[in-house]
């Protein structure tokens, strides 16, 4: 049945090996939840990748996009492996904000309206995108500032 399935998938979501990504912030939040659930609220937010100028006190750019643009100087033009039709989701930065926001919110009203503890476990995709797609696009931006000689994508293998 479906309930077994959701359960399935929840205790995946908590038992991604030690070297995961992000996994050393899980097992906290996990430690937390598992000794002072009863008193504490705790989720998790996953984002994909996230765009968008940050204003908070931490990064304000992109992981991705700086190191695709370095790149793609180096290169000379912008790039896409394969067939470029490899499809990652990403989300915009106020997005991300308004999920911690509302989760807030909802712990300040006694947890109405979320999941927490082990069921708190969020993914914020917004977007989808190609490589081929996120290539073009870098690619006439960089050719209109003179930064690279063609916007038209050069194919790489991996």
């Amino acid at each position: 049945n479906s309930f077994n399935i959701i359960a399935a998938y929840n205790n995946a979501l908590w038992s991604f090996p030690s070297e995961a990504i992000h996994r050393d912030t899980e097992l906290l939040i996990q430690e937390a939840w598992t000794k002072h659930g009863d008193k504490l609220k705790t989720a998790v937010v996953c984002p994909p990748n996230i765009h968008g100028k940050g204003t908070g006190p931490g990064r304000t750019e992109s992981f991705y996009v700086p190191y695709f643009y370095a790149e793609s100087l180096k290169l000379g033009s912008t790039f896409y492996a394969g067939s470029g039709s490899n499809v990652y989701s990403r989300v915009h930065v106020e997005d991300v904000a308004q999920v911690f926001l509302k989760l807030v919110e909802a712990a300040e009203d006694d947890g109405k309206g979320a999941d927490w503890g082990k069921e708190g476990y969020y993914f914020t995709a917004s977007e989808e995108v190609s490589q081929f797609d996120i290539a073009v696009a870098v690619g006439k931006i960089l050719k209109s500032r003179g930064q690279i000689s063609t916007e038209v994508p050069k194919q790489i293998s991996l």
